[in-house]
């Protein structure tokens, strides 16, 4: 069974707080939470807590390895992570789906055509907010050519490159 990378970090921090509400009197920490959850809340721990029981043991193990890296990152670094995946989980499933996509033709990359869109990336950054908006424009429009409105667009720019020289 392969889980989504998203799924795993969703268990990691559910553990995660679980491990910390725990951590000075596991057994009276627990009553006490137990207590003050509504019932719903009660439900949904239980829906949790029954995935991570069907789990694997190697996702388990996975999933406590993950914990453990995340507990040694510096805090600016956890901040940082649960900021991102709290949006992840505020976006719409299309626009999820759109970044696993991503994500997964990213990991397929290269290492020197990842190294490159880095570069790119950092490049874009240093742009003017007027800079980026005209590059994301002229993008937009560089998407909707056909391919043989792409071949003469660039067959252009090699000549004006060429006309330079």
């Amino acid at each position: 069974m392969k889980m989504t990378n998203s799924l795993l970090l969703f268990f990691a921090f559910m553990i995660l707080s679980i491990t910390e509400v725990h951590a000075t009197d596991p057994s009276q920490s627990a009553k006490d939470e137990w207590m003050s959850m509504t019932t719903e809340e009660k439900s949904v721990f239980r829906n949790r807590y029954k995935n991570w029981k069907s789990m694997p043991e190697a996702t388990k193990q996975e999933i406590r390895q993950n914990i453990a890296k995340f507990k040694n990152l510096p805090p600016d670094e956890q901040v940082r992570i649960t900021q991102n995946y709290s949006h992840f989980q505020s976006l719409g499933p299309e626009q999820k789906k759109q970044l696993r996509n991503n994500f997964s033709r990213w990991k397929r990359l290269p290492l020197e055509r990842k190294n490159q869109l880095r570069k790119k990336f950092i490049q874009f950054q240093k742009l003017n907010p007027e800079q980026k908006k005209s590059l994301i424009t002229h993008y937009q429009k560089w998407k909707k050519m056909s391919p043989d409105e792409k071949k003469k667009h660039k067959d252009t720019i090699r000549q004006i490159r060429r006309n330079r020289k």
